[in-house]
């Protein structure tokens, strides 16, 4: 395992001792084959003590991977709402959206089947229910199709 591979492997078990430890020692931009940064993984992974300590390091928070996703993403997809709200409470940019046109509410909006925290959480920023992406389809288009009139109601709230 690559020193790299062992620093994201860190990240993805939330082993915030071991990365406190190597601090000033790895690149904290540095990026996997995917164009994932070490936040996208903290982010993935709902790893809010890694993902603190990457802050402290400097770690950027709005890099876009392959597919124009930004850790904010990641953690809307694993309704990881800590690192989210972490993220967003240190400046992530809520409207970059992925090579698709998705803003990060988008993601949350599709993967909250019930879960709804993380929604709500994009009430506090600059979030619209009514972004269309690529396809033509906002947040507030995708709950209106699945008829979930708990996150019809919640995504109007933004308005």
């Amino acid at each position: 395992m690559s020193n790299n591979e062992s620093i994201f492997q860190m990240v993805r078990l939330n082993d915030y001792v071991s990365l406190q430890a190597i601090s000033g020692n790895y690149a904290p931009d540095i990026v996997n084959e995917d164009g994932q940064s070490l936040m996208h993984e903290a982010a993935s992974f709902n790893s809010l003590e890694c993902a603190s300590e990457l802050l402290k390091n400097s770690c950027p928070i709005n890099t876009q991977d392959s597919n124009g996703m930004t850790p904010l993403h990641y953690a809307a997809a694993n309704l990881s709402y800590n690192v989210a709200k972490l993220l967003i409470e240190s400046g992530a940019d809520t409207s970059i959206v992925d090579r698709y046109g998705n803003e990060p509410l988008w993601i949350a909006t599709f993967n909250a089947r019930g879960e709804y925290e993380i929604v709500k959480l994009f009430t506090k920023s600059n979030s619209s229910p009514d972004h269309k992406n690529n396809s033509g389809k906002s947040p507030l288009d995708f709950a209106t199709q699945i008829k979930d009139d708990d996150l019809i109601y919640i995504l109007n709230s933004l308005k």
